[in-house]
């Protein structure tokens, strides 16, 4: 089993200490510890979803009957049993990174990173109420033009169509093999098989500066059809660009810039957008102190904003995989999202982030420092795993920690 190389740990000192409040080390709970059974999964990568009946379904990248992953279900006080296990190649996938999508109909998709019949990972639908899995997409059919290593979510559109990307593969004018954006059509009326189309081949321009290798996001699809994402590296230090849902249209919207500036670089998550469509994301290192920054774009205005430089405080978390999750209400706008490595401990943070002063750094928090003891029973290293808002508390996953050191789910906040 590939597990993605954990970075060094890395303890956040910078400028003054902001101390994380006492009342938030009380409000982290481990919710289920995975590798409890033999067929249990193991190592949660990315986050959960909802099926609108009070159950959190996800992907674990190892474990399961075969130990090529699992989706499992739980509710919400922490009943959990796998649902599904990869059996690998050459007829299914293995080590699904990502987490999952679901439809009207409540059937689930998602993607795989390795296996399917040229070992180069699948896309698959997973239909809950029968038990059933569907290889929909098997990538690297001849030249791995049509994409390779999806490690990505899909996201879902209109009348079923699938979108997402691989990190590799493609045929990109510059470099080939620097990933693709894609769409997956269902079946015609009378059709048995779904179609892939190449949306856009990464690395088409000279020196990569469109951006090559997507991150391992959910890609945003807008209402009006634009899907939003980034790309981890390119000329510099990577690219947001926009896409056309019905093929072409490719626009770079903004260059991650290295070399001393407060901008970051490497974006590993993808964006989200508030009510007015403005997107924010964050980085995984660049800023002030090397450790990622969170950022802000307006695609009316086309206004790129650095909203907060990682490791400006004590305690602060870096290497920030996951993404982003907002709350508004009347109170404002609030960010929060976790960083795989820093805190006060080392094993990675919850963080929030609230505006400012109009032009100023927003203001941080750091919520919670996971692994506060040598056992790391708490949960330790959130990868890419998005937090979920479910009726006011935030679920998310750790890769590792935990009773067995095989991840956790947790909760944070009020149940």
């Amino acid at each position: 089993m590939l597990r993605l190389a954990t970075p060094n740990i890395l303890l956040c000192a910078a400028i003054p200490l902001l101390a994380v409040p006492a009342e938030a080390k009380d409000r982290e709970s481990v919710v289920y510890d995975f590798g409890r059974t033999t067929d249990d999964g193991t190592f949660p990568q990315d986050g959960l979803i909802p099926d609108g009946a009070g159950n959190l379904y996800g992907t674990t990248l190892g474990g399961g009957s075969f130990g090529k992953g699992a989706i499992f279900v739980m509710t919400l006080d922490g009943a959990e049993h796998v649902v599904y296990s990869f059996s690998g190649a050459p007829n299914d996938g293995d080590e699904p990174n990502a987490a999952l999508a679901i439809d009207s109909k409540g059937i689930l998709y998602g993607t795989t990173m390795a296996g399917g019949s040229a070992g180069a990972g699948v896309v698959f639908q997973f239909d809950p109420a029968h038990g059933q899995e569907q290889i929909l997409h098997n990538f690297c059919q001849v030249d791995c033009s049509d994409g390779n290593s999806p490690i990505a979510p899909v996201t879902v559109g209109k009348k079923g169509v699938l979108y997402g990307t691989t990190v590799l593969g493609g045929l990109g004018a510059a470099q080939a093999n620097s990933g693709v954006a894609f769409r997956l059509d269902p079946p015609g009326k009378h059709g048995t098989a779904w179609t892939e189309t190449v949306l856009y081949n990464f690395c088409n321009q000279t020196s990569c500066a469109d951006g090559k290798n997507p991150s391992a996001a959910r890609l945003l699809l807008t209402p009006s059809g634009e899907l939003y994402g980034t790309a981890q590296a390119g000329q510099q230090g990577g690219t947001l660009y926009a896409l056309s849902a019905s093929g072409g249209g490719f626009q770079l919207l903004h260059v991650f810039t290295t070399g001393g500036s407060n901008d970051g670089v490497s974006p590993k998550s993808g964006v989200i957008a508030d009510k007015s469509g403005a997107l924010y994301g964050t980085t995984s290192a660049g800023g002030l102190h090397g450790c990622g920054t969170a950022y802000s774009y307006d695609p009316s205005s086309f206004v790129y904003q650095s909203l907060y430089s990682f490791c400006s405080q004590d305690g602060d978390p870096t290497t920030i995989y996951g993404g982003l999750t907002l709350i508004q209400n009347k109170r404002g706008t609030t960010l929060y999202g976790t960083g795989l490595a820093g805190g006060s401990f080392g094993h990675g943070a919850i963080f929030s982030l609230t505006p400012a002063a109009p032009g100023a750094p927003w203001d941080e928090h750091a919520l919670y420092s996971f692994c506060p003891r040598t056992d790391c029973k708490d949960g330790s290293q959130p990868v890419f795993a998005t937090l979920l808002n479910v009726q006011g508390a935030l679920y998310g996953v750790t890769d590792a920690g935990g009773a067995h050191g095989d991840g956790v789910v947790y909760r944070y906040g009020k149940k």
